[in-house]
């Protein structure tokens, strides 16, 4: 009798927990749904965004208009004068699968707040080491008109800001693009968006005109791998929410197998006796 009321008190604790994990199991399946819907609410955003006409920016545009809330993900075209010795390499950025950096200088333009503009990527086998010597922006561009599309800055990562001295010069070396570490390596306080040069896909001529006003400035930024506009999918949300359910699923299975395997073990087989020979009837 008592060990039959400890297995119940077993069995009951058993599905308790599996319940409990379950439920837990469920809501975080839920909330990878909501993450979903969300994600989509920002795509449709985005894609809306980059489906629009570029504007142009300068002076007189009014500043509701110059807020990252407001252009975000829109092509714009600025005209102004790059400041190449102000420029930041961030770390650690593989594209296709090949490690290397991405490189970013900032932008004056005309009557407004500075822009940092991420120029594109470089290989570099260790993630931080890239040859930036041929890819450096000439000191006497002049004035320039430029386009691209306004990307937000990153969130503040674990890597701290350090110099590193390349070939031509010493350059501050990031973990990631957010604000407060831009500002701080370059010590000007730019606009709270950035510009991303998009691939040149277009003939040489309306190349010339967009990165520059002459030949080597346009060959010194195409020579940069440049980055192509945010991939638009769903994430793996939905697949995350498939395998909460599943394990919800299998704790509950395994609360309603696992006491009656228990049992089925604990039971003693059924021992077959063969008879005996038959002794001799007197």
């Amino acid at each position: 009798m008592g060990n039959h009321a400890h297995r119940r008190r077993s069995e009951w604790l058993l599905i308790a927990l599996a319940v409990t994990a379950a439920a837990v199991f469920v809501r975080l399946g839920v909330w990878q749904l909501a993450r979903l819907v969300e994600r989509r609410e920002v795509n449709a955003a985005k894609s809306a965004a980059l489906a629009t006409e570029s504007v142009r920016l300068d002076g007189s545009t009014p500043s509701s208009r110059l807020t990252s809330d407001s252009i975000q993900w829109r092509r714009v075209q600025l005209e102004g004068r790059w400041v190449p010795e102000q420029e930041v390499v961030i770390r650690g950025r593989a594209y296709l699968g090949t490690p290397g950096v991405q490189v970013a200088t900032l932008f004056h333009p005309v009557d407004m707040a500075p822009v940092l503009v991420l120029r594109g990527w470089l290989p570099a086998a260790d993630g931080v080491s890239a040859d930036l010597a041929g890819h450096s922006i000439r000191r006497d561009t002049g004035v320039v008109s430029i386009r691209g599309l306004v990307i937000p800055y990153e969130h503040p990562g674990p890597l701290p800001t350090r110099l590193m001295t390349y070939a031509d010069r010493e350059r501050p070396v990031l973990g990631t693009l957010d604000f407060e570490a831009v500002s701080g390596a370059l010590g000007v306080v730019t606009a709270d968006w950035m510009l991303q040069l998009l691939p040149e896909t277009d003939s040489k001529e309306e190349n010339q005109r967009t990165a520059g006003t002459t030949a080597e400035s346009v060959d010194s930024l195409a020579s940069i791998r440049r980055l192509p506009p945010p991939m638009l999918n769903d994430g793996p949300h939905a697949l995350y929410a498939f395998q909460w359910f599943g394990f919800a699923a299998i704790a509950l299975a395994g609360a309603f197998l696992l006491p009656r395997a228990a049992q089925r073990s604990a039971v003693p087989p059924e021992r077959n006796v063969a008879p005996g020979p038959k002794g001799d009837e007197s």
